[in-house]
């Protein structure tokens, strides 16, 4: 199931770069811009959660607070938006900091209500400080992040291999070990002389920042900071991709992710039943298929190869 599958993720960069040399439709670039943004969501989030096993129904918290900073210092500054975009994503991971700090000693269902609480919190201050976020309207005309469509997309697609890579190596090194050792089992891992806490704090505030980070290019890309950032249903949508990619590979969710947003796009015209679809998939993935899909069919090509390979090996009858 935690196996990373960097040559999968190797074959969907090389096409998605290549994309615009085959197609000029705007629209389409326009959907690979914004699903690689929730790409980055759906790996920041299975950084924490996913190796780590401590959930998170709040991740939406942190998007919110990168992308609002970044458009309301753009808006009432006239800031230029690659610097309120690093703004964002440093009060974002700091907040992480803050937030794991006080929160990531609980057990069991605690910080996951705690991070559902905080999500909100934030929609609710949001519609309170109206003047500031725009309420429900959320704030429009924003900078733009680049010239054109064709940068926006390169943008934005930069920054999902960017993430991914830097994700993969935090998990092959040392500080992904332990924190799969505390996925697998808390208790030994403090006995080894493990600082829990401290490596769990460090996962959520990389989780946070590279959440806000998102959230900020999301708001300049769009050119309006959507209320929808804050909401819990952003957050639900983000686990769905997560789960239905297969957690803790950081693979998964990034497969997971651009899945599922494709799959939304698609049912655009019946929006009335998308949730009732999503949470079918949900529903379907967790019962049969637990690893998420594309972690299970890796394996299942990974084992029919080595099956192939076992038969070609011996000798004829």
């Amino acid at each position: 199931m935690y196996e990373k599958c960097p040559f999968s993720a190797l074959f969907l960069f090389i096409v998605l770069l290549s994309l615009p040399f085959f197609t000029g439709s705007y629209y389409i670039w326009q959907i690979i811009t914004i699903a690689s943004i929730y790409s980055v969501w759906a790996m920041s989030w299975d950084i924490f959660s996913g190796y780590t096993g401590q959930i998170s129904f709040g991740h939406a918290f942190f998007i919110g607070v990168g992308g609002f900073l970044s458009a309301i210092i753009n808006k009432r500054f006239g800031i230029d938006p690659w610097f309120t975009i690093l703004m964002g994503t440093f009060v974002s991971g700091f907040l992480g900091l803050i937030v794991g700090i006080l929160t990531l000693r609980l057990r069991g269902p605690y910080f996951a209500m705690i991070t559902l609480a905080l999500n909100l919190f934030i929609s609710q201050l949001a519609l309170i400080l109206w003047k500031f976020t725009g309420g429900e309207e959320g704030i429009p005309g924003l900078d733009v992040l680049t010239e054109s469509p064709l940068n926006d997309y390169y943008a934005a697609l930069i920054l999902c291999i960017a993430s991914y890579l830097f994700l993969t190596l935090i998990t092959r090194s040392k500080h992904g070990t332990i924190l799969i050792s505390i996925r697998e089992n808390l208790d030994v891992a403090e006995a080894c002389g493990i600082n829990t806490t401290l490596y769990k704090v460090i996962a959520f505030g990389i989780s946070a920042s590279m959440a806000g980070a998102a959230g900020g290019f999301h708001v300049h890309l769009q050119m309006h900071a959507s209320y929808d950032l804050l909401q819990v249903m952003l957050s639900s949508m983000i686990l769905i991709m997560c789960l239905f990619g297969g957690i803790g590979s950081i693979t998964g969710p990034l497969f997971g992710a651009y899945s599922i947003f494709l799959l939304n796009e698609m049912l655009r015209e019946f929006s009335e039943y998308r949730m009732l679809i999503f949470t079918l998939i949900l529903f379907f993935t967790i019962l049969y298929i637990p690893n998420g899909i594309f972690i299970t069919l890796k394996q299942n090509f990974e084992r029919v190869w080595e099956e192939y390979k076992v038969k070609k090996l011996q000798p004829p009858a």
